[in-house]
């Protein structure tokens, strides 16, 4: 379970640059990770090259969800 080395590696060599692309639904990796349960710590790292205040097709923005799952740190982090 070392996700966050996984994502620091893949921003090094160039992952940010599609951080920000939404799938079919409107999600982007913030989506992704607040629905995930992310830890606070893989959030902040997201944060660095995601978009943190795009809503999905649903309406919902990645620190909704946060707050949804009860990872009130993270949504904290999403909404500074």
């Amino acid at each position: 379970r070392n996700h966050l080395h996984i994502v620091m590696l893949l921003l090094r060599y160039g992952a940010a640059q599609g951080a920000a692309l939404l799938d079919a639904q409107g999600n982007n990796c913030l989506h992704y990770a607040a629905r995930g349960g992310a830890s606070l710590t893989l959030v902040k790292v997201l944060l660095m090259c995601g978009c943190p205040n795009v809503r999905n097709q649903a309406g919902q923005l990645p620190g909704e969800i946060c707050r949804s799952k009860m990872n009130f740190d993270a949504s904290a982090a999403i909404s500074e």
